[in-house]
């Protein structure tokens, strides 16, 4: 090669993409033509690189961005499992303490109450019998008393604990009708 022409290529950002060189086997000196077409080359050149840089940048963001989508995917696949699981807990939390409520309401009914109602009874009957100072016959009338509230207070506990109604109608039903009695005892 007996002449070299070298063109430097220019990214849009003033920075140097590479260089266009030209080999002739003779000497060769380039006319006004030349030179322009050269540029021209280089120009669309420059424009090939650039874009074929930017589409390579692209394609690695799309990469990356659908390597996050999936991350985003699988987290909020994970979040929705979570609170499934979550509900799930809750729910059967709920259930446990309302079975514990309905258990402990049955106990104090059947038991405690079963002990006040023989009682009461027992109290009668001692109180039945004759020959009894008068002052202990009041007394027994108002431990007689006093089992009857004890028991009252026994049953508004096991309602508050657990209303039979819930089993039985069903929680707007009982809510209902929880109201109702509420509303003609408070009268509001």
């Amino acid at each position: 090669f007996r002449t070299v022409q070298a063109t430097p290529m220019f990214n849009h950002a003033g920075e140097i993409l590479g260089v266009l060189s030209t080999y002739f086997r003779a000497v060769h000196r380039p006319s006004p033509r030349d030179l322009r077409l050269t540029d021209l080359f280089v120009r669309v050149a420059t424009e090939l690189i650039e874009r074929k840089q930017t589409e390579e940048v692209l394609r690695r963001a799309y990469g990356e961005l659908t390597t996050i989508n999936a991350a985003l995917e699988q987290e909020i696949s994970e979040r929705k499992r979570s609170e499934t699981i979550r509900h799930q807990l809750f729910q059967q939390l709920v259930n446990a303490q309302e079975e514990e409520r309905q258990r402990i309401a049955r106990e104090l009914h059947d038991s405690l109450g079963q002990h006040l109602a023989t009682l009461h009874l027992g109290l009668k009957s001692i109180q039945d019998r004759d020959g009894f100072p008068l002052d202990v016959g009041e007394r027994i009338q108002q431990l007689r008393t006093l089992a009857l509230q004890i028991d009252d207070a026994v049953d508004r506990l096991v309602f508050d604990l657990h209303p039979p109604a819930l089993d039985d109608l069903g929680l707007e039903d009982a809510l209902q009708r929880h109201v109702h009695g509420w509303t003609e005892a408070s009268g509001i």
